[in-house]
């Protein structure tokens, strides 16, 4: 077993020509075009100040594992002895899965990361570091960080039918309520939640199933052995996920790892009140989120993200300013870059 904490970033170049042809290829034989569009891949243009912040704030990272097609940015410095770039073919048993434009599919692959470390972090391309973080903000006692909170699901679009698939394997697992409520009450019912949320999960813990256990779009602490077991005990529903190579309803995702892990309760519980999610509904909105994240000095993790209703005309904008804000506190090449 590998000691230390690495990091896995899962990127995507949306201007590759090789990516542009295979996805515009496949995406004229996909029924769900309206959710695996192009602008869904649009490149936000920030990997580089995501790996500042990781040098800068998180010194005491093993290695970043960059998880791509096969591209990579032409300023990555490629020599640097803490970075792997990981293509997909490496990890994905079979081979007529490839080329996938499906996250959820590179999820269920993450434990054949070669040298990948027991514990790591997986960040997605819209997530940044702004102040520093210590190991044991993810880990403690060799646990992922993390909280068990209940709630209910609404199927209001696909990404909650995902979630039902994962809520379908969750509630395999827990074969005795009784028990699992035992074992873990001081999990379920903890003072870092805060009493609101404990009430909410004290009424929820009674039903017969678990609808859904709440997520946050932040970097997420992971254990390989997790991601082994699931795939070996849920062959086919992985192989089934790995199989499509555009998003499907069907489809499960990484919160299948976390999931399973928190009704073991092997994780040290905590509430993300350092973490920020930023969604943008307009340019305008944007623009007073980051003048008020300036002023915020308990935030150390922040993700931006367009609402459903965001006006895509609008991206570039939307790029700019968040450019603007990551350069103005990380204006220094970190040694990823050449």
């Amino acid at each position: 077993m590998i000691e230390g904490v690495d990091i896995v970033i899962t990127w995507v170049d949306n201007k590759d020509p090789q990516w542009l042809s295979d996805y515009e290829m496949y995406l004229d034989k996909d029924d769900l075009k309206e959710i695996n569009g192009r602008v869904r891949f649009e490149d936000l243009g920030a990997l580089h100040y995501i790996l500042r912040g990781i040098e800068k704030f998180m010194p005491w990272h093993r290695k970043i594992h960059l998880v791509t097609s096969g591209h990579t940015p032409s300023w990555l410095n490629l020599e640097h002895p803490k970075l792997q770039v990981v293509c997909h073919k490496q990890i994905f048993p079979n081979v007529e899965d490839l080329p996938t434009f499906n996250c959820c599919a590179i999820e269920m692959c993450f434990s054949n990361i070669p040298d990948l470390a027991e514990k790591f972090i997986y960040f997605n391309d819209d997530m940044f570091i702004v102040k520093s973080l210590e190991k044991t903000d993810f880990f403690d006692k060799g646990m992922p960080k993390d909280f068990l909170l209940l709630d209910i699901l609404f199927h209001d679009g696909v990404f909650s039918h995902m979630l039902h698939s994962d809520m379908q394997i969750l509630n395999k697992e827990i074969t005795n309520h009784r028990e699992f409520r035992k074992r873990n009450f001081f999990k379920i019912i903890n003072y870092k939640y805060g009493f609101s949320r404990n009430i909410k999960n004290l009424f929820l813990l009674f039903f017969k199933r678990i609808s859904l256990i709440q997520i946050h779009h932040h970097p997420q602490p992971m254990k390989k052995s997790i991601i082994e077991e699931v795939v070996l005990k849920y062959p086919l529903d992985v192989q089934k996920t790995r199989s499509c190579k555009f998003k499907r309803p069907s489809n499960l995702n990484q919160y299948i790892f976390r999931f399973i892990n928190l009704i073991k309760g092997n994780f040290i519980p905590y509430f993300p009140n350092n973490a920020l999610y930023i969604g943008v509904e307009d340019i305008d909105d944007l623009a007073k989120e980051i003048d008020k994240l300036k002023n915020n000095s308990q935030v150390s993790l922040v993700c931006f993200n367009e609402e459903a209703g965001f006006n895509m005309e609008d991206y570039g904008a939307y790029k700019l300013l968040i450019q603007r804000y990551l350069d103005a506190l990380l204006p220094i090449k970190s040694s990823y870059e050449i």
